[in-house]
């Protein structure tokens, strides 16, 4: 039970990483 709750935070700490970088690179590319 606790790997998979660590397994989700990991997973939405990526997820918002990776929307954030991406949001980033729209903002370089304007």
């Amino acid at each position: 039970m606790i790997h998979y709750a660590l397994n989700s935070l990991l997973m939405q700490l990526f997820l918002s990483w990776n929307f954030q970088s991406r949001m980033f690179q729209m903002v370089i590319y304007f």
